[in-house]
């Protein structure tokens, strides 16, 4: 089933608050559960899945009987802005070692849907106008908020909680978020945790692995 989204007027400065798609949550923490046992040779089970408590979810390590807490989060919009930046400095990065290679000057006009203008440039070699969609930046801490926000309830992330908490955020239902995008919040994000445990990130649009740790 889809999940149900109650919005309210952003002009009177109120969220958007999404509520949670349980069997979208059991997928998130079954790609989680395949990643941590790939990349740490963990089998980890679930002994709590409880949608009305906190956390979402309670795993085990049966080899040493710890528990690990989980909270699962949705990515929002914002997610979307970041994807736009990386693409359009990807594609520039690309078209301009192209250009570079071919002996070429030119300035390049770059959108995420790629190149839209090329003007030449004599001696002054390969420079570059980058259009990245939004007119506003998201910085990935921003992007993590918005997320726990989104679910409602912010008060169940306290200092004690997050400290426990192993915060998994779901990219699945944003399909322009690639994984590389993930990858380079967790470069940006410089191993800080917003005072959670560990911050994983988790598509069902990915190729294998589908989940990664992103902080720290």
């Amino acid at each position: 089933m889809a999940s149900m989204t109650q919005v309210r007027s952003q002009a009177q400065g109120l969220m958007i608050t999404t509520m949670p798609d349980r069997h979208q949550e059991q997928t998130a923490i079954k790609m989680f559960i395949e990643s941590v046992h790939l990349t740490r040779s963990a089998k980890l089970v679930i002994l709590r899945d409880d949608a009305e408590d906190f956390p979402d979810f309670i795993l085990s390590n049966p080899v040493d009987d710890t528990e690990i807490w989980v909270e699962v989060v949705e990515a929002v919009e914002s997610t979307e802005l970041i994807a736009a930046e990386r693409r359009a400095q990807r594609l520039y990065d690309t078209a301009a070692q192209e250009y570079r290679n071919r002996g070429e000057e030119v300035v390049l006009t770059v959108s995420p849907q790629g190149v839209q203008s090329v003007t030449p440039s004599p001696r002054f070699g390969v420079t570059g106008v980058l259009i990245p969609g939004p007119a506003r930046k998201v910085s990935p801490p921003d992007w993590i908020s918005r997320a726990l926000e989104q679910k409602g309830r912010p008060s169940r992330y306290g200092v004690i909680e997050r400290a426990k908490t192993t915060l998994l955020i779901d990219c699945s239902r944003e399909v322009v978020i690639e994984r590389e995008d993930a990858a380079e919040v967790r470069n940006d994000l410089r191993g800080e945790t917003q005072g959670f445990q560990e911050i994983w990130c988790v598509s069902t649009n990915w190729t294998a692995p589908k989940a990664f740790v992103i902080a720290p």
